[in-house]
């Protein structure tokens, strides 16, 4: 619905753009409020500190890993389909070289400068802080909830999706025309591609190593993938 009316109504189109915005803005909010209920509350539930310290150094080891494996397939997956290759008349371009250039690491500016790492630390601290409370249960049990409260809230929010697809696309197809599809489905195509190759390559031989199926563990959370 959105394409069809990009192309019949590409002023009426244009002026949906705010709709997507609006939806992303939305989930926007609820990052933080998930990042650190989810990382409080499982490191509080955790109670055994020597058990958080084990499980969280390895659990770093393996992300830093397997996280730079994705990035390699993701990389070559992008070079190989270009889909960044497109005709950029129209289009409001900005300089790159911000984010590419060597600059000097400075781990306090980048905290000041990011609320997920800002977030994440506090989630991090109090997770620690609430196994030494004397009613942790309780602090616990009532995290539960509020995390339960969340998603809910989520959830709901996620019905509105289909119609910021709507709004999202009308404007795409209003402002730069139909050929706008085809950077958009060499996009879509690379991130399921990436994925792909990551969930069958890399995960299925971690998963052989230690002697499990990786259609058994698909088969369980089919929802989580979709």
């Amino acid at each position: 619905a959105g394409v069809l009316l990009g192309i019949y109504q590409p002023a009426m189109a244009i002026q949906l753009e705010p709709i997507a915005k609006w939806f992303i803005n939305i989930i926007k909010g609820f990052t933080f409020p998930i990042i650190f209920l989810t990382v409080c509350l499982g490191i509080a539930s955790m109670g055994d500190l020597k058990k958080v310290g084990r499980i969280g150094f390895r659990s770093l080891l393996y992300f830093e890993v397997v996280s730079t494996l994705s990035l390699a397939i993701g990389v070559i997956v992008a070079l190989w389909l270009e889909p960044g290759k497109i005709n950029k008349e129209g289009l409001q371009m900005q300089d790159p070289s911000k984010y590419t250039k060597s600059t000097h690491f400075d781990l306090l500016g980048i905290i000041a400068q990011n609320t997920n790492l800002q977030v994440l630390l506090a989630a991090i601290v109090l997770g620690f802080a609430l196994n030494y409370f004397p009613k942790r249960e309780k602090y616990i049990h009532n995290l539960g909830r509020l995390t339960h409260y969340v998603f809910t809230g989520l959830k709901y929010v996620m019905y509105l999706a289909p119609i910021a697809a709507f709004g999202g696309m009308s404007f795409a197809i209003g402002k730069y025309g139909l050929k706008t599809l085809i950077p958009l489905g060499k996009l879509m195509g690379t991130m399921y591609l990436t994925m792909i190759l990551f969930i069958f390559i890399v995960l299925g031989l971690i998963l052989k190593y230690y002697k499990l199926s990786i259609f058994k563990l698909l088969a369980n959370i089919k929802e989580e993938l979709l």
